[in-house]
Order: structure tokens, then sequence, then C-alpha cells
């Protein structure tokens, strides 16, 4: 027996891609498609896992297609019948086993070879990646008269050479036969033993996007799953390459595991249940547990058995599995004991050990059991609660700006009917927190959301009377690779005793999570210089050639202007230096701001404060007509500004 364990739970990974789509699949009416039943959980307000039941008979098609430059035939249609047949080595055979009987996979139909119109290369993008569109219009064309698609549930595209993956697997929209129609995609590139590679290519037209990893440095490298591992869920030796079973959540979300099947954790609970193999989803007991993490419906732990039979014969270990799941992000990943790093096999726990998420207080004990009969498992798991700067009533006061930081997980954050619509978002985010700032010096202010695990919305108001005048509105993907701009919110001007309110919500479909937040403030002696409006300057509008030296902007979301303004290439040679006003209309006049001197480049940083109002860099017609400069050419070439 090996000595009890403690893991922490391992940071989220990080990734640009943020987005996670779920496609509605259309199948035809021999392949079920319809809103699975509804689970009986330990926390009825918890619901199922998301999903869609794959049950009944789908039937596949093979096309099989030779590239232009290429006229060899790696083997004959009777080679692909019998991948796809019943036969220990078949598709049918394997989706049978790990779906319970449940599905039936079909796909006994192969038609080609046919020769596709264009040579290898063109079937390729600049980088080097499969342009799957070009494959399916030529190759379905090439066999549009011999196949009636719509009859069809998936398509299995089989290529005579290489690809840029041995495989490509997913959902494809098809307009044949006068029926526009999703169907299940996979790519096949030539290769030696294809079935281990094409079943994991099947399970992607599952929706099964995400590939199990032992975490974030290592994306599919998992043995335990289907769509695991460098080898597509293969532990045999690669030439004869085994493919394991799913996961047990994937088998909870095709359908193949009954609701009353799965367990699922409340709030502040210590549950013991025993826990039997997922190879034995047809008996009565519990064979799959979900461990919310701190109330999310899509962030969770979940535990399983497996045991080395069937197609899991060729399983490296047995005994329990522990998975971290995020179904926004697509990850799946499998906690290990911090020294049982040998392997991608590794991560089995067994009778004795215990798994530890502290900063989430989750603990996952493994009981007395073996991998045959199952282990009883106990679960531990503490009280979910709300965040309590929920409201913007109960916003959490940042009392010294330079140096706050705060940790919140916002899982179970909510939104009111009352809470504004961002402009940069043209709604209102989810799972929102509010903080306060009220500056005892004018300066500036600067917020982000850089360690935390989800993408974020911020948006910062001006409060005054109960009303929210919102000032800045921006993104921060959380991440030290952020994509330019999207870092959060810098350098907003604020004015001392003024009540300022920070708004943090969910982006696009995420549902908060492990919330970082830190700010700045700087005071500069320079902070908000009093405006000078004495008199009025001359308006150039009424002289053209002065007006082609202005360049008029207005602020819109900032009240801060950075900007450069570049003297043109006429007025280099006539001025060592250009003094250039920045000037305001005010009441139907303009007057000056400030002023700014500049060589061949100037750059400025100043508040404005009017988010509303207009502005505009001019150089007067005294400095250009007293140096002999060219008149035709603006001295103010460029002007940028955010």
């Amino acid at each position: 027996m090996r000595a009890n364990l403690v893991r922490m739970h391992a940071g989220v990974g990080r990734r640009r891609c943020h987005f996670a789509i779920r496609v509605v699949l259309v199948c035809a009416t021999a392949f079920s498609l319809l809103p699975g039943p509804q689970a009986a959980h330990a926390n009825p307000e918890m619901p199922p896992a998301p999903g869609h039941p794959f049950t009944g008979t789908m039937n596949y098609v093979s096309l099989l297609c030779r590239f232009g430059d290429d006229p060899s035939t790696p083997h004959p249609a009777n080679y692909y019948r019998e991948l796809m047949g019943g036969g220990a080595r078949g598709q049918n055979n394997y989706w049978r086993e790990v779906s319970f009987g449940q599905l039936d996979l079909q796909g006994q139909d192969v038609f080609g070879w046919y020769d596709l119109p264009n040579p290898r290369s063109y079937y390729f993008h600049e980088d080097g990646r499969t342009d799957g569109g070009k494959i399916r219009d030529d190759c379905t064309a090439a066999a549009d008269a011999d196949v009636n698609f719509p009859a069809y549930d998936g398509i299995i595209f089989w290529l005579n050479g290489d690809l840029s993956h041995l495989g490509h697997g997913g959902r494809l929209v098809l307009s044949r036969d006068g029926v526009e129609k999703d169907y299940a995609r996979v790519l096949m590139a030539d290769q030696e033993e294809p079935w281990g590679v094409l079943a994991h290519e099947i399970g992607h037209g599952f929706d099964w996007r995400a590939h199990s990893s032992t975490g974030p440095c290592c994306d599919g490298d998992s043995t335990w799953d289907l769509m695991g591992s460098i080898s597509f869920g293969c532990n045999a030796s690669w030439l004869e390459c085994v493919p394991v079973h799913p996961l047990a959540y994937r088998k909870l979300t095709a359908g193949w595991i009954r609701p009353d099947q799965e367990f699922v954790a409340g709030p502040n609970q210590t549950s013991t249940i025993q826990l039997t193999p997922a190879s034995n989803a047809t008996s009565s007991g519990l064979v799959i547990a979900r461990v919310p993490i701190r109330g999310s419906s899509t962030r969770f732990y979940t535990v399983e058995v497996r045991r080395q039979v069937g197609y899991d014969a060729g399983l490296l270990r047995e005994g329990v599995l522990i998975h971290y799941v995020d179904e926004v992000k697509d990850h799946v990943w499998i906690q290990r004991q911090p020294e049982d790093t040998s392997d991608a096999g590794s991560g089995n726990w067994l009778t004795g050990d215990t798994f530890v998420d502290s900063t989430n207080g989750i603990s996952i004990s493994v009981g007395n059991g073996d991998p045959t009969s199952g282990y009883e498992i106990a679960i531990d798991t503490p009280a979910w609660s709300v965040s309590s700067n929920d409201e913007p009533a109960a916003a959490l006061s940042i009392e010294d700006p330079a140096t706050f930081t705060d940790r919140v997980y916002t899982d179970l954050a909510t939104v009111s009917a009352s809470e504004p619509t961002l402009t940069c978002t043209g709604d209102r985010p989810t799972n929102t927190v509010w903080y306060k700032v009220v500056p005892s010096a004018d300066g500036w202010f600067s917020f982000t959301t850089k360690g935390s695990d989800y993408p974020a919305v911020i948006a910062i108001f001006r409060s005054s009377s109960g009303a929210m005048d919102e000032l800045r509105c921006g993104y921060d993907y959380g991440w030290s690779d952020s994509p330019s701009g999207a870092d959060g919110i810098h350098d907003l001007p604020m004015q001392s005793g003024q009540t300022y309110l920070v708004e943090v919500g969910s982006f696009g479909w995420e549902n908060g999570g492990d919330l970082r937040v830190g700010t700045k403030f700087s005071v500069s002696p320079e902070a908000f210089p009093p405006l000078d409006d004495g008199e009025p300057v001359v308006d150039p509008v009424e002289e053209p050639v002065v007006h082609e030296r202005s360049i008029r902007f207005r602020l819109r979301n900032h009240l801060l202007a950075k900007g450069t303004l570049v003297v043109g290439d006429g007025f280099r040679d006539c001025l060592s230096s250009v003094p250039v006003q920045i000037q305001r209309k005010t009441s139907g006049e303009w007057r000056r701001v400030w002023g700014l001197v500049t060589t061949d480049v100037g750059s400025f940083r100043k508040p404005l404060l009017d988010k509303s109002g207009r502005y505009r860099a001019v150089v007067s017609e005294s400095v250009v007509a007293g140096h002999h400069c060219p008149r035709a050419v603006s001295p103010i070439r460029r002007h940028t500004h955010g």
C-alpha cells in the first residue's frame, strides 16, 4: 500500500483560443439525437454533463481519393470494409464494446478510387496544414454520381498519400443531392495500421474535441483515453495499435452511461460511494463520480475505475483515475501523484491514496477494493458561496490602488438586470464582481486580471449620485502572452475624491473561475493641468491652406490622449522645431488646451477629460509664414491617438 499522497490542483492551462462552441449535430433518422435524460444527482441543482446521445445505428461511407499527381492505390476497397466491420480490428466491434452495445457503427459502403483534379500540393495551406475544404469539395464531387450522401451520417475520406497529420476528425456541412446536411467527417492519410487513429478521429466526430493529457505541458499525451496519447489511445506497439476505451466522462456525454450510474457531489459534504469499473456500465452500480469545483457546472473532477479487460487489455496500469475537466476550454487533464511521472500511462490511484486540491477544498480518497470489483471512494467538498462583491452596491473597496491585489472565485457570481450593458460587448457580461476606488490624488489607474484562468471583460465607471458613466471597457485574457490590446485597462486618468467602480465579468462562453486582480496607480506632476480657456484662437477652417496643417480627432471611450505628431517632409528643411497647439472646441470657439514643440516627431500623453469634445492639433499661420516654409504642405503629417 502506498502512503497517503497530497496533490494540489495544477493551474488551468492558458490558450489564446478561448471560445468553445458546441455544434448541434444533425443526423439521419437511424441515428438517435435526442435530449438526454436527467440524472438523479446528490445535488439536484447541478445539471448533468452536457453532450448529445449517440445511440442506435450510425452509417458511414468511405470515399477513396487519389491526388492528381499520384496514381498509386494503397489498398483495395475490401480492406476499408474490414476496417469498418465487426472483426477484432473493426470499428463496429470497437464501438459496440465501448458503448455497451448502444451504438451500431456501420461502414460497409466504400466507393473509389477516384482521381482528384489537382496535385497533392493544391490541398494544403501555405503553412503546411491540410486544406480539408478542398478535399471535401473535390472528393465528394468525384463521387457524387455514385453516392447518395444524405443516406449517411458520416464520411471518411481516405487519401493515397500523407496529410499534415495522420488523421483529422470533426464535423462538416455538405450540400449534395439537393440536401444540405451536417456530417461527421474523417480525413485519413495513407498509413500502415490506421485503425487506432481511425477510432480516435471518429471520436472527434462525436464532438469530443479535447485531447486528454497529463497537464498543460503535454497536450494529448495521456494513454488512458481514446482521445489522448500521441498514438491515439494505443498502449501496444505502434504497428499493432489497439485503441483503448474513451473516458467514462465521454461515455456519459454520449449517453452510454445511465444517469443513475453517475454520482455528483454536492457542497459541504463528505460522501462515501462504491465505484465499479467503467467497463461494467451494464451493471446497476455507480461507474463515474463528478466533483464540481466551487459549484461550477463546467469545471469539475471526474473519478472512474479502469481495468485491463477487452479493448482496455493493453492499459499499462489499473486502478482509479481522477481527471480535471474544463468543458469551456476543452481541457481534460489526468491528476497524478507528484512522484508518479515516469510515463504517460501513470496517474492511477490505489487503496490508501488521497488526492487533495487544497486551493478548492476538495479531497478524493481511495479505500478498499480492486480493479475488478471496484473501490470505495470518499469525497469531501467545501461549502459553495457567492462572491461577497457580487453586486455594484457591495463593491470591494480598493484602499491602496497602487498595490492592490485580490483573488476570488467567480463560478457562482451572478449578474442582475440592473447592471449596465457594456459598449465593448453590446450586452451584460456574466459572473460579474465589482470593485470601488476613490483616489486621494489625481493620477493614472491601471487594472489587470493577469494570472486568472479565464478571459475577462473589464469596465470602469465614474459613479455620481447613483448613476454610472462608463469611461473605459476592454478585455484581459489573463495570460502573459495576451494578444496586443487585450491585457487589461491601463493609464485611465482619475480625479481626486471621485468615486469609480470597476466591473469584471466573464468573456464569451466563459462561466467565471479563478480571478486574479491587480491594480497600479501613479501620481504625475502634470496630471490634470488647468485647461487654458483664454482668448479664442483663430479658426483656420476659414483659411484652407492653414486647415491643411491641422488634424482633428475625437476621444470616444478614452479620457487620455496618447499620440504622435510627425512633421511633414516639406518642413524639415526650413524649421528646426515646430510649436503645435492641441485645441478644444468650447462654445463654438477653438481654445488652446496645451502646447507641444516637436522636431521631426513629437509624442504626447495628456489627460483631456472631455471624451465628447472635439480636439485638433494645429500649427499657427505665423510660424509657417515667418520661416518661408512651403504653404501647401502640412507640417503635421500624422496623428495617432488612443
